[in-house]
């Protein structure tokens, strides 16, 4: 008597999901009044119905149909049914619609139902309709640095204007000058080359087209997005993309033209922020600071020196003056290798070896050079030469933290605990609030070393807790007056 409703509920649930895989698979052949019906035969009760209505919003907005599709989508959410893809696709069809603020709160309400990682540009696009600057910026900027594949629509997309027209206009917070400034940016996006072949476009760039190319762009339904038909003529074809490098180079451009400022900006502030490290004695950060500006702006070299000297850094200009002395690119060089080995471009240790043994004596006596010596002969597993390293480092820079670290390190590394506890009780007082340096000392007193300690996790790039490495909360810095901080 129990088991013969469980016998047809499952049997309507495998209907129903097929009904479902069928409309999915209409709408990748461009069939979009099957794939409705298929979605219609879907019942409320299904454990599908939620998706499939998301999906149907979709292919409504992706048809044309913005006002139906936002009404149904709304009408859904209403009544109590909700799902992820019936959230985004019914924002869509209401942003599509021109109906921004709508699309805005809808995303806004349910933030904490979004995954940042994955919906980022759906927020941030709706947010730069509405002129919700800070949430524009953190989601851009957060797509800009953390896609793996730079996407060449991105400057033809008309909703990312509104953010870059207001960035231009305004002087960016730090937050997104030290987002913007990220080397990844620079390396993948102002380096990405113009299309060779149309792409395609979302619908409210397709409005602002001239006639003559709207006839030409069709829907491609899974997408919702509109792309070239290769039916048409060929000067056409050609003039199209024209215009469509001709935008990309122009969004190109704008980015560009915010890197730059943002760069700029925190080039500004590397003198007084080293200085007021130094002065708390914390010569890491300080050097970082020193070495970023340097090897930007070489010129600066003895407005650093007159400021940082009397501090404590002459062991830094010292080193800095006879590395420059034989090779004035030095700073540029190291700056590479530390870039490549952070952003996981690094070429074999090996090589990396022979490179750095290559520069000139006098060179190869500086701290600098030591790290980079230190750390390529650990990635090779000499890990006895990296020690002689480590302490030769010690001797030389006995201000900075970065010989007692990584001497530590290698000794928790090798389970020598004793050795590695004197070690890191001689480290410098000013540096006691560098986080890598905490989750070393708590490795050491543990007795663990499963995860080696690192000392910066992502590349340093002038921002002012050196990438992770300081307390965002401990702010011995000066701001700007209009600089806002925000969570992130």
């Amino acid at each position: 008597m129990t088991t013969q409703p469980q016998i047809e509920e499952e049997v309507d649930q495998g209907v129903c999901q097929r009904h479902y895989e069928a409309a999915q698979a209409y709408e990748n052949l461009n069939m979009p009044e099957e794939a409705r019906a298929e979605y219609a035969a879907i019942p409320p009760e299904s454990p599908n119905y939620a998706a499939s209505q998301g999906e149907l919003v979709g292919l409504l907005q992706a048809q044309g149909y913005r006002q139906e599709a936002s009404e149904l989508g709304l009408s859904i959410l209403k009544s109590g049914i909700f799902c992820h893809t019936l959230l985004l696709n019914t924002s869509l069809a209401l942003h599509l619609n021109h109906r921004f603020e709508e699309a805005f709160t809808l995303l806004f309400e349910n933030l904490k139902l979004l995954d940042f990682g994955n919906d980022v540009y759906s927020i941030a696009t709706a947010a730069a309709r509405t002129g919700n600057w800070e949430y524009a910026s953190k989601g851009f900027l957060y797509y800009l640095r953390h896609d793996e594949q730079p996407n060449p629509w991105f400057f033809l997309d008309t909703d990312v204007e509104p953010w870059f027209d207001h960035l231009l206009d305004n002087l960016p917070f730090f937050e997104e000058a030290e987002n913007l400034a990220h080397p990844r940016i620079r390396q993948r996006w102002l380096t990405l080359p113009a299309p060779k072949h149309p792409i395609r476009v979302d619908t409210l760039l397709a409005e602002q087209l001239p006639r003559e190319f709207q006839a030409w762009l069709k829907l491609h339904l899974a997408s919702g997005h509109l792309e070239w038909d290769y039916h048409a003529p060929a000067d056409l074809r050609a003039r199209y993309l024209s215009f469509q490098q001709h935008r990309f180079r122009l969004g190109q451009w704008r980015l560009e033209c915010l890197v730059a400022k943002a760069e700029a900006l925190l080039q500004e502030w590397q003198l007084p922020w080293a200085a007021e490290h130094a002065m708390k004695g914390n010569f890491y950060a300080a050097r970082f600071h020193t070495i970023y500006a340097l090897t930007q702006n070489p010129h600066r070299f003895h407005e650093f020196e007159q400021k940082l000297r009397p501090l404590g850094m002459g062991w830094l200009f010292d080193d800095i003056q006879r590395a420059t002395q034989e090779d004035p690119q030095i700073l540029k060089k190291l700056e590479d290798i530390w870039l490549r080995r952070e952003m996981r471009a690094e070429p074999p240790c090996a090589d990396l070896l022979d490179e750095i043994t290559g520069w000139h004596p006098r060179i190869q006596e500086t701290g600098m050079f030591l790290i980079q010596r230190g750390h390529t002969l650990e990635g090779l597993g000499k890990d006895d030469e990296a020690m002689r390293c480590w302490l030769t480092l010690i001797k030389r820079w006995p201000s900075d933290p970065s010989g007692f670290h990584s001497a530590a390190r290698l000794m928790a590394k090798h389970k020598k605990w004793n050795y590695a506890d004197q070690i890191i009780s001689r480290l410098p007082a000013g540096c006691q609030d560098i986080l890598p340096v905490e989750e070393l000392r708590k490795k050491i007193a543990d007795r663990n070393m499963s995860q080696t300690a690192v000392i910066i996790k992502e590349p340093f790039y002038g921002q002012r807790n050196l990438g992770g490495a300081l307390r965002r909360d401990n702010k011995p810095l000066k701001w700007l007056p209009n600089h806002k901080e925000t969570t992130t």
